[in-house]
């Protein structure tokens, strides 16, 4: 049996395991993304600041880069959009509120 967790064995631990799933899943249309991100609202607090900070400044972007999207859907992508599909778009918001409601 290991004597560390498996995320303790990566040189950022588990807040940098979190960003990096963090990073595969935004823009990603599958029932897995809405998990992550459920997930990951539900655990906000357990992340460090550093990594916390990462994922707001991104996904507030993305959020930006979205409403652009879909503000003219006219685009070149329009089946691509940064947050993924309307229900991928939702499960980001619960993110959304989890960095809101930290002081």
């Amino acid at each position: 049996m290991p004597s560390k967790h498996l995320a303790d064995r990566f040189s950022g631990g588990a807040s940098e395991l979190v960003f990096w799933s963090f990073r595969y899943f935004l823009g990603r249309q599958t029932i897995a993304t809405c998990c992550f991100a459920q997930e990951l609202a539900r655990n906000w607090n357990e992340i460090d600041e550093r990594n916390r900070k990462l994922i707001q400044r991104e996904l507030e972007e993305a959020f930006r880069h979205d409403d652009e999207i879909r503000a003219e859907p006219m685009q070149s992508c329009p089946d691509w959009k940064p947050l993924g599909a309307d229900c991928d778009r939702q499960c980001w918001e619960l993110v959304r509120k989890a960095y809101w409601a930290t002081p």
